[in-house]
């Protein structure tokens, strides 16, 4: 029994845990303002004492499951040898800090992230067409998701706000298969996740081949 109880023993931490996983960004703050720190490809950073962050910008490893630390004790996984994370590479990070005049989980923060994260995609076309926009989607709220479905284009919307988000353009209501369900989808309540089909745009005219 002695030996059972010590092979079923789960990993956990000991001591006191103030490294946490984050995504896209991580901010302190109030009510009416915060500071963020927004990173690509970043995910753990520290609480340190007086509000500081620190962001881990390496975690290497030789060993999956080492034995005898000081801050876990049980079994996390297969005793493995992972040579190749031992990051013998040279990394570039990006990092940015932003100043805000609003909360942290508002929809103004969430716009910042956006725009960082995914910035505008500029192209340069040869055609001889006069028009110069062309909008089929307006996110009012974060976009995680939008694949061609044979109803039209699924997209799946979130909201991370203590607060419900009316939707400009209400858009009809899907599954999560992106199959066409019934009514459409006026606002999207605190913190839940809906999906919706969009109409597919009209496609560019071609020419036919030579």
């Amino acid at each position: 029994e002695g030996d059972l109880a010590r092979i079923l023993l789960g990993q956990r931490e000991v001591n006191e845990v103030r490294t946490f996983p984050f995504h896209e960004f991580v901010a302190v703050g109030d009510a009416r303002r915060c500071v963020a720190v927004l990173a690509k490809g970043l995910h753990a950073y520290r609480a340190g004492e007086a509000g500081t962050l620190h962001l881990t910008l390496r975690r290497a490893v030789e060993w999956l499951t080492a034995a005898d630390l000081a801050n876990r004790v049980g079994d996390a996984g297969p005793f493995f040898y992972v040579p190749d994370a031992r990051c013998e590479r040279r990394v570039r990070h990006e990092i940015a800090v932003a100043f805000c005049p609003f909360a942290a989980d508002s929809m103004e923060m969430q716009a910042i992230n956006a725009a960082y994260q995914s910035p505008p995609l500029l192209v340069e076309a040869g055609g001889h067409g006069t028009r110069t926009q062309w909008a089929f989607l307006r996110a009012d709220t974060p976009l995680s998701a939008l694949q061609v479905a044979p109803a039209g284009l699924h997209a799946r919307l979130y909201n991370p706000t203590p607060d419900t988000v009316t939707l400009s353009n209400p858009p009809a209501r899907s599954d999560v298969w992106g199959e066409a369900a019934p009514g459409s989808v006026e606002s999207v309540p605190p913190h839940a996740i809906v999906d919706v089909l969009l109409p597919a745009p009209p496609q560019p005219a071609s020419r036919p081949a030579p």
